[in-house]
């Protein structure tokens, strides 16, 4: 079973606040503080180009992130004497 976080509705104001980075720093120390093992986005109709634009650098950010916290889960596992299949 995999539990993820749900981050859901409309990001508004974000991208123009420059906070990006803050929430997907915040997302994957919420993950590794809880357990978690991914994110679900869920944002309904990004509404302009500029919103259709910030989703991908949003998401791009996300997976790279999600990436490296695959790797430090598959770690823990390991070390646990679990594996990974």
């Amino acid at each position: 079973m995999k539990v993820l976080l749900l981050l859901g509705g409309d990001f508004v104001g974000l991208e123009a606040s420059g906070a990006m980075q803050a929430l997907v720093d915040n997302v994957a120390a919420f993950e590794t503080q809880y357990g978690y093992d991914g994110a679900d986005i869920d944002w309904e109709y990004p509404a302009s180009s500029g919103d259709r634009a910030f989703m991908v650098n949003l998401m791009a950010s996300l997976a790279g992130v999600e990436s490296e916290l695959c790797v430090v889960r598959s770690m823990r596992l390991r070390g646990a004497g679990m594996g990974t299949t």
